[in-house]
């Protein structure tokens, strides 16, 4: 739909967390596209929601009719903890973030109340929310007078679950992650109800989510390379890249793991071989990685489509989080083959499924990645593989389509209650 056919007379609101825009990491990509989708159609407002959120976080919204920066507070800032943080900040807020309830990540506090005050939000046609945390903290599902439609992208049950399935975790930390599992399932059951429509990222999502109205709007590469031949020898052959923020949890367990079980065996076996880690945060998150042989941490990427287009394959050891893995759709949008550990499935076509290397183990996943720098063909045969179900399957067109689709129908049947 172009812009001088979009609605004029239709207004949208995006409420998005600081952590999810931009276009450096899977979730501030899937906020851009999500962005662009709605821009197309209406006239579109952001609301941008954080501890930290500035002016600054609305810089990469062109075309946004306005934007609006939202701090909300920190579990420190409740009582009883507040009177005694200046004790010792550090441990307090660490503390205060353990035994809150998770139920206070899930509504307006005092911090954030001033500015939301300010914000007409029956204005809007329809309101359309990153993820159910930061869209439930401004108060838009309290009471809905306008349809408000929620990206369940990421769930935070999910990522319990499988943190409680992938790690051996101390009975201490183990008994707090099943106590906040039990308040995440509680708070989505009373609130996901509430909304006009759920996106989901797969179909293996929508299990569990107590809301008649859900359809699938896929993760897709936010940048692909259509001009390098799929059969491509890399520049460099030897060289595999890891590409995930150190700040994300799973990227941080998943590539110590792999740098600890598997890279010493791999390096032993080829000697030549080398491992680039695009990301940023690496320098303060994993600082005793950064003397391991043979790994560079090269930061931010200026150029990510350089990255994938020297490297011989992409490595993704990620072993636990909710969500498709983006960085795998991306992977094959620059034809390059992949290898990730089991819990990278979880998602995907099973036509992708097909062209990518799992692991079950360490052992594993060392035993294919020395199998992949060892046969070019081989590699090269899967990045093909790959590539064309991310041209079939994972394209701008059809995620903006299904956003333009569901955001006109829920207007359309709110207006039709309305009459």
């Amino acid at each position: 739909m172009s812009r001088a056919a979009r609605e004029t007379e239709k207004r949208a609101l995006l409420i998005a967390p600081t952590n999810a825009v931009g276009d450096i990491g899977g979730g501030g990509q899937r906020t851009m596209l999500t962005f662009e989708a709605l821009a197309a159609l209406c006239s579109t407002d952001v609301l941008v929601i954080g501890p930290d959120a500035s002016e600054t976080h609305g810089s990469c919204f062109n075309g946004a009719a306005r934007i609006f920066a939202v701090r909300h507070g920190q579990p420190a800032d409740r009582a009883p903890w507040r009177h005694v943080r200046r004790l010792a900040p550090r441990y307090v807020a660490l503390a205060a973030a353990a035994a809150s309830p998770r139920r206070h990540l899930y509504e307006p506090d005092l911090v954030s109340a001033p500015d939301l005050a300010a914000i007409d939000f029956d204005a809007y046609d329809v309101i359309v929310g990153r993820y159910l945390r930061p869209s439930a903290r401004t108060g838009v599902l309290t009471a809905p007078s306008r349809p408000v439609l929620i990206d369940v992208d990421d769930r935070d049950d999910r990522v319990l679950e499988t943190r409680l399935s992938a790690h051996q975790l101390r009975w201490p930390e183990r008994t707090l992650t099943r106590w906040r599992l039990r308040q995440h399932r509680q708070i989505m059951d009373d609130l996901l109800p509430r909304a006009a429509h759920l996106w989901t990222a797969s179909d293996e999502d929508r299990p569990g989510l107590n809301n008649p109205s859900i359809s699938v709007l896929p993760n897709i590469p936010f940048n692909a390379d259509h001009d390098t031949p799929a059969s491509a020898i890399a520049a460099e052959p030897a060289t595999i890249l890891f590409a995930g923020s150190a700040f994300h949890l799973p990227n941080r367990k998943g590539l110590t793991r792999f740098l600890r079980g598997c890279w010493p065996a791999i390096r032993q076996a080829a000697p030549d071989a080398r491992l680039r880690v695009t990301g940023n945060g690496w320098d303060r998150c994993a600082p005793e990685l950064s003397e391991i042989d043979g790994v560079e941490f090269v930061g931010v990427a200026p150029d990510m489509g350089a990255e994938y287009r020297r490297a011989a394959f992409i490595a993704a050891p990620i072993y636990d989080g909710a969500g498709t893995k983006i960085k795998i759709l991306e992977a094959f949008a620059f034809n390059r083959a992949v290898i990730a550990d089991e819990h990278c499935r979880f998602g995907l076509h099973p036509e992708l499924q097909a062209a990518i290397d799992f692991a079950q183990s360490d052992e594993e996943m060392t035993k294919n990645c020395l199998a992949m720098l060892g046969g070019p063909d081989a590699r090269d045969a899967k990045a093909k593989a790959g590539a064309a179900v991310i041209a079939k399957r994972y394209t701008r067109r059809i995620f903006a389509e299904i956003v333009q689709r569901d955001c006109a129908n829920v207007m359309s049947n709110c207006a039709a209650k309305r009459r």
